[in-house]
């Protein structure tokens, strides 16, 4: 290696390829690559300030001499050193592509070997889609406006954003987001896309990937016809599995957690004093609605039973403005409120909580669809008509059922006849489960509801409504002037493919009977 030398310039030998040697020019290093090309080692400044045009050779810079700028965090290099002229130019940083830069995992922890493929890895195992249920001020603020249909998600007050996760990326919003709902009767869920945008879908098109991928932020009902709307709080988390959020949502739906009692709910009472405080869970979503003292009752109206509400109150049984009490009547074509009679002189209310939160009203009434001649029979029919219960359009899995009582015609409470006011629904899993589109070949069959010993009523109009009738009565029901025939006693009829005259039950006359093996047999 040749000596190096300050001051002189010293040619390099072939042995002192890629080494250093000094310039006589200011002390300049240069050196010779393995290729014997000259190069030069330039002298680094580091500064707080950019360089100007008085940074020139009277200052003691050189041509190729570097500026490090630490507080601009720019690189610059000195063009040219012409005193009061001096150029610097400003050193420019090419973009580098992510899948050129190759990771080392020692670990073997990816498949990939570059960073590009590493974050796609990472993406797919994390799935984050909701909000930061833990941070409050995180979550956004949300709104509805009947007059423009609008649901918003604006930032809380104290907060300068709001962020969530969709599809494992994050974002924040820094401004109001909304969307608007279709002016068509349904069910609509909201939520934030994979891009970040609010959009809206009806409950009917519903996929898994918008539990998978999406944040979730609530749900509209809207009634086209009346102009109002039923808005739910859905603010999810990212902290509950996608795949959790779904099972929990097809399976369970909402659950009750505590309080939420019903005082004032008396034998005889046509009204109640009120509805106390509790939560309920959706998932992950908290539920806590507050004391109501007034609450509205909810019922199907017109051909496509739009949900219909009423003036909050304190009443057990809603009066439409007639004689007696209404129940919500399907009459086969059309969803109708309708009098009591005195073969429809009973019906069921049901007490529900909602995750409504525009209207300021968490719990609502839904009056009973069908009605009943006798107490006892309303009161075999509870358990049935809860699951029973036509909620198309409504988002019954985010509700829960509470309580259920009997109401008479006239407006009152009826107790059960155990002296019971009301049925405690609040720990029963699930609950309306009916749809008017099911196909069902008994719901098909339209039923003559006369005779059957008084049993059937004119809300018993097709064979499913028969039988679950017929199913929920009791032996005491049936009146002592129902007429049983006998075969071979006058005025029964026998069935010639089952029996022969002579074996009709022996003898026409006396209380014992006796059936022979062949009849048996052929029943």
């Amino acid at each position: 290696m040749a000596q190096l030398k300050m001051g002189t310039q010293v040619e390099p030998t072939d042995d002192s390829k890629n080494h250093l040697y000094p310039s006589s020019e200011d002390l300049l290093l240069h050196y010779k690559n393995s290729d014997n090309v000259d190069g030069i080692i330039p002298r680094v400044f580091v500064k707080s300030t950019a360089p100007t045009t008085t940074d020139d050779s009277d200052s003691g810079y050189i041509k190729t001499d570097i500026w490090q700028d630490d507080v601009g965090k720019k690189i610059y290099t000195l063009n040219d050193a012409t005193v009061g002229a001096a150029v610097w130019i400003a050193a420019t940083v090419s973009s580098l592509a992510a899948d050129d830069v190759t990771v080392v995992d020692s670990e073997d922890y990816f498949v990939g070997d570059n960073v590009e493929t590493v974050l796609a890895e990472i993406g797919e195992t994390r799935f984050f889609n909701g909000f930061d249920t833990q941070v409050e001020t995180s979550m956004p603020e949300l709104g509805w406006d009947d007059a423009t249909r609008a649901f918003s998600c604006s930032i809380k007050s104290g907060a300068s954003d709001f962020y969530f996760w969709a599809h494992g990326k994050k974002f924040t919003k820094t401004t109001t987001q909304s969307v608007v709902i279709p002016d068509i009767t349904g069910t609509y869920y909201v939520y934030f896309d994979n891009s970040g945008s609010l959009q809206s879908v009806v409950l009917a098109s519903l996929v898994a990937a918008v539990f998978y991928e999406n944040a979730i932020a609530g749900l509209v009902y809207w009634n086209a016809t009346s102009g109002k709307g039923m808005v739910g709080y859905e603010l999810h988390g990212i902290r509950m599995s996608a795949r959790t959020h779904q099972y929990n949502h097809d399976t369970f739906g909402a659950r009750y957690a505590s309080g939420m009692d019903i005082n004032g709910l008396v034998d005889g009472s046509d009204v109640y004093t009120n509805i106390e405080s509790g939560v309920f869970w959706d998932e992950d979503v908290r539920h806590t609605p507050a004391l109501h003292t007034n609450t509205p009752f909810i019922y199907r109206l017109g051909a496509s039973g739009e949900w219909t509400g009423t003036t909050p109150d304190l009443n057990v049984s809603h009066n439409a403005g007639g004689s007696y009490d209404v129940w919500n009547e399907w009459t086969g074509s059309t969803w109708q409120l309708s009098e009591g009679t005195s073969s429809t002189d009973y019906w069921i209310v049901f007490l529900i909580a909602t995750p409504d939160f525009a209207s300021g009203y968490r719990y609502k009434k839904i009056i009973g669809q069908s009605a009943y001649s006798s107490r006892s029979r309303a009161r075999n029919a509870i358990e049935s008509e809860k699951s029973r219960l036509i909620v198309d359009g409504l988002p019954s899995t985010e509700f829960v059922f509470l309580y259920a009582w009997i109401v008479k015609r006239n407006g009152e409470i009826e107790d059960d006849g155990d002296g019971n006011a009301y049925y405690d629904l609040r720990t029963e899993r699930g609950g309306g489960s009916g749809s008017s589109a099911q196909a069902s070949l008994a719901g098909d069959v339209v039923v003559d509801a006369t005779g059957f010993a008084g049993l059937l009523s004119t809300t018993d109009t097709d064979v499913q409504k028969a039988l679950g009738t017929l199913d929920s009565v009791d032996a005491d029901d049936i009146g002592e002037t129902a007429t049983r025939k006998w075969a071979g006693e006058a005025g029964a009829e026998v069935n010639p493919d089952l029996m022969t005259e002579t074996e009709a039950l022996a003898g026409t006359s006396g209380t014992e009977r006796t059936i022979s093996a062949e009849v048996m047999k052929a029943a």
